[in-house]
């Protein structure tokens, strides 16, 4: 029972509130993460909480909440330099391969064109346009109290 904690530990490890952790332990879908101690308290699989939520460390306050105002510069725990490093190596690897698909598409898309154009071409040359003259209709007027 090392991999489980209580909802109190859980909410200070997550940053979640224990009433939303309560909320998740009642879920049918996880009952196999969930489980009693002797004293009948819930306790949840400290696995299934990191695969779920990020672990922060919340700062404890006694009484009121405290409002929290992220530094500029504050880098948390689980973003260590090579983390960043490794998350803009992948963003930028997924940026490259973003503008490869939409580079295929567009030029999909000129093929696309230029087959379509020279379709018309073929159609214009073998067959004539003949478009005949609109005649508008005469614009009839409204009778005013049936004297006009």
């Amino acid at each position: 029972m090392a991999n489980y904690l209580t909802l109190k530990e859980a909410a200070d490890a997550t940053g979640k509130s224990e009433r939303q952790l309560r909320r998740i332990c009642n879920d049918p879908n996880n009952k196999d993460y969930i489980s009693h101690n002797e004293k009948g308290r819930l306790l949840v699989d400290a696995n299934f909480l990191t695969q779920n939520y990020p672990l922060v460390n919340v700062p404890k306050t006694t009484g009121k909440t405290m409002p929290f105002y992220p530094e500029a510069g504050h880098v948390s725990e689980n973003q260590f330099p090579d983390n960043l490093a490794f998350k803009v190596a992948l963003l930028e690897q997924e940026l490259r391969h973003k503008g490869e698909i939409t580079d295929a598409l567009l030029a999909e898309k000129d093929k696309r064109i230029e087959v379509l154009e020279r379709s018309l071409l073929i159609l214009g040359e073998s067959r004539e346009v003949v478009t005949e003259p609109v005649v508008p209709e005469p614009v009839k007027r409204k009778k005013v109290f049936g004297l006009f």
